[in-house]
């Protein structure tokens, strides 16, 4: 699955459709034949509170080793449980089966295999870097004109963690910082008075900007980052 380079990353604009604002995907259509598949494959090998609260503990989503079990946020799994979520949707809905065909167009036989495709590329990704405790896999995929499936995008470091010296080291620490302050506190109103009315841009009813880091925060977030980069190239 080779990686496309030439999908440009660009801000889905949006239309206007009923008087309502939507993201307008038609942009991707017009990329020479390329076409980005609108949705991410999230695969879990720790389920997260936010999946937690997507899946509404549906049994019907996941396998049926893991519907035995006893649902909770930080359940983990040597295989992973595989989300389809909208990326533009600030709520980041999941997306059904059924769904996935309407939006793309494949076949069942070509959307179960690009399923075990994701599957896959997440498990071999998670044990090709062993101590990292990659607990999910974010991915992209596209299709070129000639309909082969493209790697467009994969996980980042904000993927990893790293246990050290009794440590967790990952960069979503950084959220603690932020969860402290006023613009937090205003971004989740926001985000829940978006969610109310059906507004799909949530970001732009908080009025003040997100703070600086810390510099001494700052300072320890880059040691972490440099410790996990080193861990994660062999080095």
């Amino acid at each position: 699955y080779p990686v496309s380079e030439y999908i440009a990353e660009e801000k889905v604009p949006t239309s206007t459709v009923m008087g309502r604002a939507v993201w307008d995907y038609s942009i991707w259509k017009q990329q020479a034949g390329v076409k980005v598949l609108p949705f991410e494959f999230l695969c879990h090998f720790t389920l997260t509170d936010a999946s937690l609260k997507r899946l509404n503990v549906e049994s019907v989503s996941l396998p049926k080793a893991a519907s035995l079990q006893t649902l909770q946020a930080g359940t983990t799994w040597d295989f992973p449980v595989i989300e389809l979520v909208l990326p533009q949707d600030p709520f980041e809905r999941r997306m059904g089966l059924s769904h996935a065909l309407w939006v793309t167009g494949f076949s069942a036989e070509f959307l179960q295999k690009t399923l075990l495709s994701a599957a896959w590329i997440a498990a071999f990704t998670r044990y090709y870097t062993p101590g990292m405790n990659l607990n999910s896999v974010k991915l992209r995929f596209a299709l070129d004109a000639q309909g082969r499936l493209l790697l467009h995008d994969s996980f980042t470091l904000d993927d990893l963690h790293l246990e050290k010296e009794g440590r967790n080291l990952h960069v979503d620490s950084a959220i603690e910082f932020y969860q402290r302050t006023s613009w937090y506190e205003n971004a989740m109103h926001a985000k829940h008075h978006a969610e109310t009315f059906g507004l799909n841009e949530w970001k732009r009813l908080v009025a003040e900007p997100a703070p600086f880091l810390d510099p001494k925060f700052k300072l320890k977030l880059e040691a972490d980052l440099q410790e996990i980069a080193k861990q994660f190239l062999g080095k």
